[in-house]
């Protein structure tokens, strides 16, 4: 999902590393959300994955 937002420039692993941890505060600064690099409930929110 955040491939196809924009936000990883990688090849997906699925793993949970340190790129992803950026990936995941970038998401969340760009979004104006608490910057934890946790992907929170919130988080699937604010991509529009969960209502």
């Amino acid at each position: 999902m955040f491939k196809a937002a924009g936000y990883y420039r990688r090849t997906c692993n699925g793993i949970y590393d340190d790129y992803m941890v950026t990936v995941v505060k970038e998401f969340q600064e760009k979004e104006d959300l608490s910057v934890t690099g946790y992907f929170l409930h919130r988080d699937y929110i604010q991509l529009g994955l969960l209502e």
